[in-house]
């Protein structure tokens, strides 16, 4: 009967076929301890396995941690259901860890593990045990104990307070060597000067002619600033003295220097025409004074010399003289003392602090 029955289960499974009673043959359910013994307080894993036709809908019990599985034995922590294949796929092995323990001595038994399948409801046939053992204390001979432990020292931290010691104690350091060493040099002061290159005479004389012009002058002082504005720019320009020289002088001493004839004849008309305002009352209205004041800008823009390279500023050092000396290193003496001073104290005080982070 036996025979007859396996016959026809290959013969469904070979139609494709299923049996009810074939299905539920085939799910078996395992309960296995990774340990059975074990000391109060520790853990063990109890793993619960679960053999099945692919496809199957399989609920293991829930336990929350706390919950017991039998009295004595709580459930610390579930794990999720791993799941793997065999027989080509068509069945599937799943296995749920329980991390369980026991505060008791004892030996318990624990119950069959439940799993449902589809619906239906199996069990673990094999029982489990579970043997939790007490630590042994030697009460008969307790000189031999040496006693707790002394109270360990609590790992050195660093905070922004030590932080900012540390920082303050370095910059004090610094600063004390480089007064030192700058005392300890024997060689007088010296101050670093820059000296500027002057303005190109055409820049000064436009500058003074802008000025001149938005400035309300009577005729004979505005030809008198007018001339002394462009006989600054010739003398700065070509190196002959223009401000103690007659106009005719000026323009014989041009005449060899300047080949811009128009430019010569600006210039003799605006010297010409401020001869006569000077010296012969000549009374010009306000459009001739503009007019003086255009040819003074084209003879400037005309006759400058604009260098190939701007010059550059002059860097020079120059000694201090003796009494701003003594006193220079009066002042680095008294800085030296203080610093050293806020050095030790700060040297102390960070010591210290650090002592009472280690009691």
């Amino acid at each position: 009967m036996h025979r007859l029955y396996i016959y026809i289960y290959i013969l469904c499974l070979t139609l494709g076929i299923a049996l009810p009673n074939a299905a539920g043959a085939q799910i078996t359910v395992e309960a296995r301890l990774d340990s059975t013994n074990i000391l109060i307080g520790q853990q063990v894993v109890l793993r619960a396995k679960v053999k099945a036709a692919k496809g199957s809908r399989v609920d293991f019990r829930h336990f929350a941690p706390g919950d017991t599985l039998t009295r004595g034995v709580e459930v610390i922590a579930s794990g999720e259901p791993d799941t793997v294949y065999e027989a080509g796929g068509a069945r599937m092995v799943l296995t749920k860890p329980y991390a369980i323990t026991s505060f008791d001595s004892a030996l318990y038994r624990l119950p069959p593990v439940e799993v449902t399948v589809d619906g239906k409801t199996y069990r673990s046939a094999t029982p489990l045990a579970l043997k939790v053992n007490t630590v042994r204390v030697d009460t008969t001979h307790t000189d031999q104990y040496t006693g707790p432990h002394a109270p360990v020292a609590p790992p050195f931290e660093w905070n922004a307070r030590l932080l900012g010691e540390s920082a303050a104690m370095l910059l004090l350091l610094i600063a004390v060597m480089w007064l030192a060493v700058r005392l300890s040099d024997s060689r007088p002061l010296v101050r670093r000067v820059v000296i500027y290159p002057p303005a190109p005479p055409h820049e000064t004389a436009l500058t003074d002619i802008t000025r001149l012009k938005d400035a309300k002058e009577e005729a004979k002082a505005y030809y008198m600033k007018l001339t002394d504005t462009l006989r600054t720019y010739l003398q700065g320009r070509y190196g002959f003295n223009a401000r103690e020289m007659t106009s005719g002088e000026i323009l014989d001493a041009l005449h060899g220097l300047q080949d811009d004839a128009q430019a010569r004849a600006e210039l003799q008309e605006i010297l010409g025409t401020a001869d006569l305002v000077k010296f012969a009352r000549y009374e010009v209205g306000l459009s001739e004074q503009e007019r003086s004041l255009m040819q003074a800008v084209n003879f400037v823009n005309e006759t400058k010399y604009v260098p190939a390279e701007k010059p550059q500023p002059k860097i020079v050092y120059e000694e201090v003289d003796g009494s701003r000396q003594n006193m220079i290193r009066h002042c680095l003496t008294a800085a030296l003392t203080l610093c050293t001073a806020a050095l030790l104290a700060a040297t102390a005080y960070a010591l210290y602090d650090f002592y009472n982070c280690f009691l």
